[in-house]
C-alpha cells in the first residue's frame, strides 16, 4: 500500500509476532517466526520491533475504549483506567511499545547523532 501511495516506509512493527508462555517464558512464534524481518528486508527498510499476543493488553485495551465511550470511568478493581502503558511503563510490552516509538521518531527527523535524542513524554488527561 504505501508503495502504491508513493509514501516512504519508515520501518515495519511486527504484531501479534508470537505468545510467550507466564509460566516458563517459552516463545511461541503462531503465525510463523520472521515475519517481520522477511517483510522489512522485502521492502528495504527495517524492523521497528515485535509485538508480543499479550491478553492482558487487549482485556485493557478493550475496557477502556469501552470506558471512553461512556461519560462514567470504569476501571476494573486495581486498574486506573487508563492504558497498560501508563499504569505499567515497566512491563515488557510497554518498554517494547516505547522503544518502537523513539526509533520511529528517529527516523522520521531524520536522526542525526549530533542531534540530542527525542524525549518522549506521556501525559493522560
Amino acid at each position: 500500500m504505501a508503495k502504491k501511495m508513493n509514501s516512504e516506509v519508515l520501518g515495519v512493527v511486527e504484531n501479534m509476532a508470537y505468545y510467550q508462555c507466564l509460566e516458563c517464558g517459552h516463545k511461541d512464534y503462531i503465525f510463523g517466526e520472521n515475519g517481520g524481518e522477511s517483510l522489512a528486508t522485502s521492502m528495504q527498510s527495517e524492523l521497528l520491533g515485535k509485538l508480543p499476543l499479550v491478553s492482558e493488553l487487549r482485556h485493557r485495551s478493550d475496557r477502556v475504549k469501552a470506558c471512553s465511550q461512556t461519560s462514567w470511568a470504569c476501571p476494573e478493581e486495581g486498574q486506573s483506567g487508563k492504558p497498560m502503558i501508563f499504569d505499567e511503563p515497566e512491563a515488557d510490552i510497554s518498554q517494547e511499545f516505547f522503544n518502537i516509538a523513539k526509533r520511529l521518531a528517529e527516523k522520521a527527523a531524520g536522526f542525526d547523532e549530533n542531534i540530542e535524542p527525542l524525549k518522549l513524554k506521556m501525559e493522560v488527561e
